[in-house]
């Protein structure tokens, strides 16, 4: 099962950081009172040229959809052409994350948060909370350090306890951060994500939002897994 490279395959890095993306609130489940909307990200690349071509293939907007205990992730590469969805069900403890190429989706069910923290490059931390409030977004954030094992200085990350989502980080390694994260960095695969909120959408949300398309082609784990990989290598051989 190969697509080609030219095309799609470049596209393929971000399949593998995707699941990680998932935002946060608190361990009780509901940290405010916005429970319902979208928020808009800005996302870049530290590690990467940001005039190189593969920077201009990736996403530079991912949108996170929100509803009570449920949330959707979601971009589109510049083209069009790879279309990524990681949908997250907190009562159920299930995760479903898909790939559309060209009209094809490709999807896998999770529904247990170490799968996903499988392979996960930033490790285990410690978190400080600290006292200092910024605004971004429209929405006040406080500034939280997280120390990981092995580095020298603290990782910051800004989060918001305005929201009332029934915790979406259940998957994440953020578990134990309390509110929804508003900027922070993922590292997966030698790439470093950067992401930070420009938009809050307050908006009634359909529950066919959090629906997967029924001619979607689920796979096994390992299938899902040797699909992304095996077009990932393709990539990295010509890099």
């Amino acid at each position: 099962m190969r697509i080609g490279k030219m095309q799609v395959v470049p596209m393929l890095l971000v399949a593998f950081l995707l699941p990680f993306i998932m935002s946060c609130s608190n361990d009780s489940g509901v940290s405010g009172d916005l429970s319902e909307g979208e928020i808009l990200y800005q996302v870049s690349y530290p590690d990467i040229d940001a005039d190189g071509a593969l920077v201009m293939m990736l996403p530079e907007e991912l949108k996170i959809t929100f509803k009570d205990h449920k949330m959707k992730t979601s971009f589109k590469t510049a083209a069009g052409i790879l279309k990524m969805e990681v949908i997250s069900d907190a009562e159920k403890y299930e995760m479903i994350n898909t790939i559309e190429i060209f009209g094809d989706q490709y999807g896998v069910i999770i529904d247990s948060a170490a799968d996903f923290r499988l392979g996960h490059s930033l490790g285990n931390f410690n978190a400080e909370q600290t006292e200092e409030i910024v605004e971004m977004a429209g929405k006040s954030v406080r500034k939280v350090n997280l120390f990981f094992e092995g580095d020298s200085a603290p990782k910051t990350i800004y989060v918001s306890d305005e929201f009332g989502v029934v915790d979406p980080n259940w998957a994440t390694i953020y578990g134990a951060i309390q509110g929804m994260l508003m900027e922070y960095e993922i590292e997966h695969y030698d790439i470093l994500m950067h992401l930070k909120a420009a938009d809050i959408r307050l908006k009634a949300i359909e529950d066919e939002e959090f629906m997967v398309d029924e001619d979607c082609k689920f796979l096994t784990q390992l299938e899902f897994d040797a699909f992304v990989r095996d077009n990932l290598k393709i990539l990295l051989e010509d890099l």
